[in-house]
């Protein structure tokens, strides 16, 4: 895929024929909608951005940085999927479930036979390090295993003894490369050249409004949290009866 899209991205042919049309426009030789108009500078903008502007010779440096990408970034993804089955977290016990859906349950225990468990559930792992369950699971254990799981992923090797991380670190440095070919200083602003917020000033601009409401109202629910455990501190506590922990229940 990644050598069938440079070869129409840059192909010169076809890039002088994009470039000769927008000069007969600008030129007044021809008349195109406004909607061709758009549709033209959008094709010439990609092409630019792909490298269709590039000497031979760099052309040639950037298909093989592309097809390495395309590579490291297929092993990643199937590297990241074998290790989040590898991780799902099996529970033996219903009880460790409590406050999970029945259709959520169902798709564990179907997950857990699949896997050649005779009984239990497996709950397996999404992409995201934060899991959904964990919102919902009453058990404390249990949701230590399922935030340890998903959280401490990323050191399993694959075939070539690599994890995610040295994978994605492999990727990283090809991606710089391939950004300062195109004349960039860096993979973000290659990739946001065609984007609403064409560059990274534009991105922080968007994001900063965000990040001063997050944080007010992080702040807000800290202070909250804070609240409630001074009272909770403040209260009396239970006198304690046989076999009783001073919160009242069993130890």
């Amino acid at each position: 895929m990644a050598a069938h899209r440079d070869w129409v991205q840059l192909h010169p042919g076809l890039h002088h024929r994009l470039r000769e049309l927008a000069q007969r426009i600008d030129a007044g030789a021809v008349s195109p909608t406004a909607e061709q108009r758009r549709m033209l500078h959008r094709l010439l903008a990609e092409a630019e951005a792909a490298g269709a502007g590039l000497s031979g010779t760099d052309q040639e440096r950037l298909r093989e940085l592309n097809r390495k990408i395309a590579a490291e970034e297929t092993a990643y993804q199937r590297l990241q999927r074998a290790e989040a089955a590898e991780s799902a977290v099996y529970v033996a016990s219903a009880d460790e479930l409590v406050g999970l859906d029945d259709a959520v349950l169902s798709s564990a225990r179907e997950a857990a036979r699949a896997a050649g468990h005779d009984a239990g559930h497996l709950l397996r792992l999404g992409m995201p390090v934060q899991q959904p369950a964990l919102a919902v699971l009453r058990d404390r254990q249990t949701r230590r295993r399922l935030h340890l799981a998903s959280f401490e992923r990323g050191g399993m090797p694959g075939d070539d003894g690599r994890t995610t991380r040295q994978i994605g670190a492999d990727i990283a440095v090809l991606r710089a490369r391939r950004a300062r070919l195109l004349g960039h200083d860096h993979h973000l602003d290659a990739v946001l050249t065609l984007r609403t917020a064409s560059d990274v000033s534009a991105v922080q601009d968007m994001l900063r409004p965000l990040i001063a409401g997050a944080t007010a109202s992080a702040g807000r629910g800290a202070r909250g949290r804070g609240g409630a455990s001074a009272r909770r501190r403040g209260r009396p506590r239970r006198a304690c009866g046989p076999g009783t922990s001073p919160m009242g229940s069993p130890p």
